[in-house]
């Protein structure tokens, strides 16, 4: 906002930074919300169903999410990996760290999924008045 509103021409640099902030941000945040089981699930169907089909959904979920964030985890370091001597325009830092940290989160996620996801057993921990 300095630059903007104080300075003749707006600082180039400022963009870019926001939008990989925002990334790691919401990649990061998104580890934490695995972990805590924050993320809206809409259950009526799946609770409808009988326990064997529920316990069938529950596995099917797990491993489909599991190999969801296998695959974002390989491709955020295929494209680190591609775009490492790639430069950004303003502040000519290499596009790899744009994707490597979203690589980092994506394992990340899938971590915390296998941890804190447990389709075998009841999970504890989630709070559905955190959901707010």
């Amino acid at each position: 906002m300095v630059s903007r509103y104080v300075f003749p021409q707006p600082a180039a640099w400022t963009y870019e930074l926001a939008m990989m902030a925002f990334a790691y941000l919401v990649f990061f945040g998104a580890v934490a919300g695995v972990r805590l089981g924050t993320h809206a699930a809409i259950d009526v169907l799946v609770a409808a169903l009988p326990d064997g089909w529920q316990k069938a959904v529950a596995w099917f979920n797990y491993l489909l999410l599991a190999l969801f964030f296998i695959v974002m985890t390989i491709l955020f370091a295929w494209q680190a990996w591609t775009s490492r001597h790639v430069h950004t325009i303003a502040l000519d830092l290499s596009r790899a760290l744009s994707y490597a940290p979203l690589a980092l989160a994506s394992a990340g996620m899938l971590l915390q999924h296998l941890i804190a996801e447990r389709p075998w057993s009841v999970r504890l921990h989630r709070n559905p008045e955190s959901l707010i």
